[in-house]
């Protein structure tokens, strides 16, 4: 049996288009080898996908019947088509997948509606579509390490608990580097921080202006914990924007089926979005 082929893409509202008078679908999940029909495209993750396109295996076949082929949010409502299943497939006799599939069947499989985050997905979706992948994580998360957050700062104090919460009691070294769209990133920022995850006192002392950072973790050994990106707001921001970003990861969350990479990539774009 082939192994099973997983690509999602988002379609998010009608924000700037990749073509004229097109929507966009974004792929935040690739496993195989998947092309654009008519041009051979191969599709990697974050690439922006004309909605009147259609995309197809490069070597399909009818035994294949355990690939699910994309995921597409409409609104915040997620489409999945499996090419086991005729049932989710716009034609139900393309078992395998052996045909290609137009992207605008998605609109078939969802009615159309506001979520309850519909606002920011404009935004979210102009970011990805423009991204060039620099919202895939680049190190891959365990069960314990730092956690992408907005995080609340008054004067030089920022309290990191909500991007520190799975990291166990101990001194670590972080540094901290601008990141975002259109960011020129000055030197980084780096201090000796002792985390306790029972008190979850603020870092004191620091000189980090609001906004979007790369958060580099390492233990009092040197060895890497894992890194995070981090929005510092002040503190009558943190209410409206760490709520905002909730929604997100909970809309994310309830996909279900996203590979890791492609959830994280959106809601780094969605914090990217809210550091504006």
């Amino acid at each position: 049996m082939r192994l099973a082929t997983l690509f999602a893409l988002t379609l998010l509202g009608a924000a700037p288009a990749f073509s004229a008078d097109a929507n966009n679908f974004v792929v935040i999940g690739v496993r195989g080898n998947w092309v654009v029909t008519g041009n051979n495209r191969r599709i990697h993750l974050d690439n922006p996908l004309d909605e009147n396109a259609s995309v197809q295996l490069e070597n399909p076949s009818a035994k294949d019947t355990t690939s699910q082929i994309l995921t597409i949010l409409l609104d915040g409502k997620r489409v999945t088509f499996n090419c086991g299943d005729p049932n989710t497939l716009p034609d139900h006799s393309n078992v395998g997948c052996v045909k290609p599939i137009p992207l605008k069947s998605a609109y078939e499989r969802v009615e159309r509606g506001a979520s309850g985050v519909a606002p920011i997905w404009n935004f979210v979706q102009s970011l990805l579509v423009s991204s060039e992948g620099r919202y895939v994580p680049t190190v891959g998360r365990g069960a314990e390490g730092p956690e992408d957050a907005v995080v609340s700062s008054s004067g030089y104090s920022v309290d990191l608990g909500p991007a520190l919460g799975t990291l166990s009691k101990g001194e670590y070294q972080l540094t901290f580097q601008q990141a975002g769209t259109g960011v020129t990133a000055g030197a980084p920022t780096s201090f000796t921080f002792h985390w306790d995850p029972d008190r979850k006192q603020p870092a004191t002392g620091l000189n980090l202006a609001p906004g979007l950072y790369d958060m580099q973790v390492k233990a009092a050994d040197g060895e890497p914990n894992g890194e995070a990106w981090v929005l510092i707001v002040s503190a009558s921001d943190f209410e409206a924007k760490s709520a905002a970003y909730a929604d997100v990861v909970r809309t994310v969350e309830s996909w279900g089926g996203v590979p890791a990479a492609g959830a994280h990539s959106v809601e780094r774009a969605a914090l990217d979005h809210l550091s504006r």
